[in-house]
């Protein structure tokens, strides 16, 4: 005779206690194997924002054409009139462009164009005596420099770009201009003829 047949409590498969279920083994496998992938693609990702930053400084490195700055050749050539050449040297009695303080003032009343300048001829060595600032509207672009610095003025003049003005320092200075610049960039509007 069967005692408690019907209150027996049935049997089947037992819960699978393996060692994933307490975090090591295979599970601990697992866990680590997610860890790392999570890193693989946090380095992927640093690498190809790093890629693209680099593709578009090498692509396009920031500067308009209007801001360009290059190098022009100081050295000049002449003809006398018995067909002879001379060539004047670079006059190397210049102040080196990190001991010239400089400001660049915004006559052109376009957005940026005075900070980039600025940074521009950072790039070449000048010392930046203020941040860029507005002046009044102006036509051309223009470069003064303090009294003895006429040199100075007529080599930072061929940075700023072809037909800029070379003028003596305002007097009395701009009411943007920096007290301590030795030399004003004035960017102008292109003249309309």
């Amino acid at each position: 005779m069967r005692q408690n047949a019907g209150m027996a409590e049935p049997r089947g498969p037992r819960p699978n206690r393996t060692k994933a279920s307490r975090g090591d083994g295979a599970g601990g496998a697992l866990a680590a194997e997610a860890a790392n992938s999570t890193v693989r693609g946090i380095v992927l990702i640093l690498a190809a924002i790093f890629v693209g930053v680099v593709l578009l400084n090498v692509i396009d490195p920031g500067s308009d054409s209007s801001t360009a700055i290059e190098p022009k050749n100081t050295t000049s050539t002449s003809d006398d009139s018995n067909g002879t050449t001379t060539t004047a040297e670079p006059n190397t009695d210049l102040l080196p462009h990190d001991q010239i303080r400089i400001q660049v003032l915004n006559g052109r009343g376009e957005p940026g164009v005075a900070g980039a300048m600025t940074e521009a001829l950072k790039g070449q060595g000048y010392t930046s005596a203020a941040d860029p600032r507005d002046a009044e509207p102006r036509t051309g672009d223009l470069v003064a420099c303090k009294e003895g610095l006429e040199g100075e003025a007529a080599e930072l003049a061929t940075l700023v770009g072809d037909n800029v003005e070379v003028g003596a320092f305002p007097d009395p200075a701009p009411a943007t201009a920096a007290a301590d610049a030795q030399c004003l960039v004035i960017l102008g509007s292109v003249a309309t003829t």
